[in-house]
């Protein structure tokens, strides 16, 4: 019998009367059978927002194959999408609902480590019968061997006449201390055997089997302190992520108008004094460039993904001084823009407001029950945006998670972007590669290394 799943639309079906393709295309068509294509299409045109949603992320998908598979852009272009991301509401709505649910595992998870814990507190009084039991066995036996090791002592004592042993005194000692442990030893098969028959009629209670050993107690024991220990490592990573949904925007500033700090919001880790004040990948203000004069990236530590701004500022003071921001918009925000780094830079760099406060008052900025009050403007933002795939940019970012060095790339491999068109190539990436690749547009292999950047766009290389 043939192994391969039936397939009706394979082959033309007698019963039905269809005899060429052509007739089977015309069945499929009154059956209301469409392709993967047209159903996506539908979707895409339906009124349902969740369907809608997924039809846009698989035209990405069906985007992102026709360009890797080498396929000529002007046959791509036609197939551009604008992204839609969800309200502020949504997100919220879906955070809260994520922390209901760890709420619920956590419980879960609470309750079964503390059945575990229970269990082995019942089991004591089982396992110091079997460490009884097991203990008595094991001093018995030593204690016999010690007695034969002594009795083969005494028979190879030196004999005189008649086969009398010589050294009188040796010989009582040797007997004397062979009789003390005659005498420990005949006590202690009651004790033991007392022991395993109070544990015997004990061990079903647990749903031990009857005459388990203190070997299997053991191993059944720490079988269930493995699962504890599974159980309270699961737990962690689960409040790790309400920690993490919830976190606060935060903010760090330094530089721009000294080697010192602007400002900070938050907990930050320390960053190396040396990289702050580099000056590698900063342009002069006054270079003519239609990319503009600021480095942009993104980066991320135990807790937070944050974006990557640097600027030289103060260009008349000794040629200036390097600045650097690092923001964290906070979990709703990276969500709202879903995760697209360069597009939640392109916004800040447009709006007046948050541009000026990032850039040259950080000291400035109003902080209010967890949140940065002038981030309010990048909610409101426009975050519309035109997929736009760009062929190395997704295989070198596809490829970054396995590379153990930041992988440098210049001009030769890509044109420096401003953050409008850098954020349409990120839009045409899978979600997993924006929200797990960290990069900087403008600096050097050292700000990877320090940063533990994934990409870094060197635009000497």
């Amino acid at each position: 019998m043939d192994k391969e799943k039936f397939n009706p639309f394979n082959a033309p079906e007698e019963d039905l009367e269809i005899k060429t393709p052509v007739e089977l295309e015309e069945a499929k068509k009154a059956a209301g059978v469409v392709s993967e294509h047209e159903h996506t299409n539908r979707m895409f045109d339906g009124g349902d927002p969740k369907l809608r949603e997924v039809a846009l992320q698989r035209k990405k998908e069906e985007l992102f194959k026709l360009n890797v598979s080498g396929r000529r852009r002007t046959e791509v272009k036609e197939e551009k999408l604008e992204t839609e991301s969800k309200s502020k509401e949504q997100i919220e709505k879906e955070i809260q609902d994520e922390l209901e649910e760890i709420t619920k595992q956590e419980t879960l998870l609470q309750g079964e480590i503390q059945k575990h814990k229970d269990k082995i507190e019942s089991w004591k009084p089982l396992e110091e019968l079997l460490r009884l039991a097991y203990d008595r066995a094991s001093v018995q036996e030593n204690l016999e061997r010690q007695t034969s090791e002594l009795q083969v002592q005494l028979a190879g004592l030196e004999k005189g006449i008649f086969g009398r042993i010589k050294d009188k005194a040796r010989e009582s000692a040797i007997n004397s201390h062979i009789a003390e442990l005659k005498a420990h030893v005949s006590n202690l098969p009651t004790e033991s055997e007392k022991a395993k028959r109070e544990a015997t009629s004990l061990a079903p209670k647990f749903g031990l089997k009857r005459d388990i050993s203190y070997q299997e107690f053991f191993k059944a024991k720490q079988d269930i302190l493995e699962q504890i220990k599974v159980g309270e490592m699961s737990l962690k990573q689960i409040l790790e992520k309400r920690k993490f949904l919830t976190r606060p925007q935060t903010f760090l500033a330094y530089g721009g108008t000294g080697f010192q700090g602007q400002g900070r919001i938050g907990r930050w880790s320390e960053k190396p004094e040396g990289m702050m004040q580099d000056y590698y990948g900063l342009a002069y203000p006054e270079e003519p460039s239609e990319n503009g004069d600021v480095s942009f990236g993104v980066g991320e530590e135990i807790g937070k993904r944050f974006i990557i701004l640097r600027q030289r500022q103060n260009v008349s003071n000794r040629g200036g001084y390097p600045y650097t921001i690092f923001l964290d918009p906070g979990e709703v925000i990276w969500r709202m823009y879903d995760w697209n780094a360069a597009l939640v830079v392109k916004n800040i760099l447009q709006n007046p407001l948050l541009k000026n406060k990032l850039l040259d008052e950080p000291r400035e900025m109003h902080y209010r029950e967890g949140k940065i009050v002038e981030l309010a403007e990048l909610e409101k933002a426009e975050r519309k945006i035109i997929v736009s795939p760009d062929a190395n940019v997704e295989k070198i970012w596809e490829s970054a998670h396995e590379a153990t060095l930041p992988i440098v790339i210049g001009p030769g491999i890509l044109d420096r972007p401003t953050p409008e068109k850098f954020a349409e190539v990120l839009a045409a990436l899978p979600k997993t590669v924006r929200k797990n690749i960290t990069w900087i547009i403008g600096g050097g292999g050292s700000h990877g290394r320090t940063l533990g950047l994934h990409i870094v766009w060197d635009p000497k290389k």
